[in-house]
């Protein structure tokens, strides 16, 4: 199936350009067939000749009405394909294609909830993994006592990190099961789920002041402080990664 990407052209009427792929963003290393025809009536001429370029260097030329070529697409990132006709004194660009080259997200690992403070904000990140290449969505998704609660959109673009405000006070009391969901055009995956408590992720220094996450993840906890950093892998439950972080 053939699927028009998107339009570069600058001579609109002479002709079309369409990929084989069946969507703008595709896996690296898969195989593409370009086509582009010009239109009857076209300015390139009675008897044009062209040219299919990607990222600027010549992948075929044909002369005629019509040219077709396949490409591997193993370099990540914005491809440009575009179609050319001869036409005195240069080349004339009247046709082009965008493809977007990228992967699949990796699962995210890592998940780490603090509240800063007691009946502070609570803020979770995670680790994305391999970067993708392509706009992917994640998400994180709050349940209370295993009912679904609410789904937090990651706040900022980090190529390596993700993270949320979770923007409301937790109640003592419930568990918290938090899921990382990631997506883009070619899979989704989520996280293991870690569960928690209020009490559990409290992180305070004993002057009141808030401690900063990003400075003391993987450090230990901050000196005068209560800040039990947890986080959870598929082997590991919640108990044991409690062991293991023991406040001073």
């Amino acid at each position: 199936m053939e699927h028009l990407l998107h339009n570069l052209a600058s001579d609109t009427g002479s002709g079309s350009m369409k990929a084989s792929a069946t969507a703008r963003q595709v896996l690296r290393g898969s195989d593409v067939t370009l086509s582009c025809w010009l239109n009857k009536g076209s300015s390139c001429g009675s008897q044009p000749k062209i040219f299919i370029f990607h990222n600027n260097t010549e992948v075929t030329s044909s002369d005629g009405h019509s040219a077709s070529a396949s490409a591997l697409l193993s370099t990540f990132g914005q491809q440009t394909f575009e179609c050319l006709c001869s036409r005195r004194p240069t080349n004339v660009l009247f046709c082009g294609i965008y493809i977007y080259v990228g992967i699949p997200p990796d699962q995210p690992k890592n998940t780490v909830c603090i509240q800063y403070g007691k009946g502070g904000a609570t803020h979770c990140t995670w680790e994305k993994g391999r970067y993708t290449y392509l706009a992917t969505n994640y998400t994180l998704q709050l349940k209370t006592n295993g009912t679904a609660r609410r789904v937090f959109v990651e706040m900022e673009n980090n190529d390596t990190h993700g993270s949320v405000d979770l923007r409301d006070c937790l109640d003592y009391g419930p568990t918290y099961t938090a899921v990382v969901h990631a997506s883009n055009d070619l899979g989704t995956t989520s996280s293991q789920p870690i569960q928690f408590t209020q009490i559990d992720i409290e992180c305070w220094s004993s002057s009141g002041e808030r401690v900063d996450l990003w400075e003391h993840v993987g450090l230990g906890s901050p000196a005068n402080s209560h800040c039990p950093f947890i986080t959870l892998t598929a082997s590991q439950d919640l108990d044991t990664a409690l062991e293991a972080t023991t406040p001073i």
